[in-house]
């Protein structure tokens, strides 16, 4: 089987970079790139309906990885908090507290059990001017903050 990469190459019309096995033709070795090629295409065409249809999202965060939130609390006073990414909706990113000692999809479904249950769970929303990848990025922030309001 080849890689992605000489299939590339193959179907540039290069063969140099393919090493021919006892038993592979160039004939052979484009039928396997051409068929990598439609499969790539049907991939792509599945992503562009998605896209068409409003569901898909390009997001810099995984669900479940921690960003960090700038949060005000009663008194207005503001820190730094991690929260785990579940979602975007629009300028607004969608986290919720983590639940020590599970993945994220034992969280999620933990999370629907005290709905059924409680009716509610812990959701927050936060204007992604207010999050951040990294802790360090957050507190920079929010130092920066606190700097404007001397």
């Amino acid at each position: 089987m080849i890689t992605k990469e000489q299939a590339i190459e193959i179907l540039k019309g290069d063969f140099s970079k393919v090493p021919l096995n006892k038993n592979d033709t160039h004939s052979g070795l484009f039928t396997q790139a051409f068929n990598m090629a439609i499969e790539a295409l049907r991939t792509l065409q599945h992503y562009k309906d998605l896209e068409e249809q409003g569901r898909l999202i390009e997001s810099q965060y995984m669900a479940g990885e921690t960003v960090w939130c700038l949060q005000e609390d009663y008194e207005y006073n503001w820190d730094v908090a991690g929260y785990k990414f579940m979602g975007i909706c629009g300028d607004y990113i969608i986290v919720t507290t983590e639940y020590i000692g599970m993945t994220f999809k034992k969280q999620l479904d933990e999370m629907c059990e005290e709905v059924a249950a409680y009716g509610s769970t812990d959701i927050y929303i936060f204007h992604k001017s207010r999050i951040f990848t990294t802790k360090a990025e957050a507190e920079a922030r929010l130092k920066e903050m606190e700097g404007t309001q001397e």
